[in-house]
């Protein structure tokens, strides 16, 4: 799946998961987007990337002493 569109089912997940009628949706969604945040883990490992944040704004906080998810 192309990372563009891992992201936008992750981002459907948790609006689902948030939106959801019934527990049972919840957990189904919430567990959903519990796998495609793990696949993009993955990418990024694979890739050496920071797990948040955007690879230029990591080095730059970390060059000035901050994290990335400081924000």
């Amino acid at each position: 799946m192309p990372m563009n569109d891992l992201l936008a089912q992750h981002q459907l997940a948790q609006h689902k998961a948030q939106n959801a009628n019934t527990g049972e949706e919840r957990t189904h969604f919430a567990d959903l987007e519990t796998v495609y945040a793990a696949k993009i883990a993955a990418w990024r490992a694979a890739l050496d990337l920071p797990q948040d944040g955007w690879p230029a704004e990591s080095k730059v906080a970390a060059s000035e002493g901050f994290s990335a998810s400081a924000e």
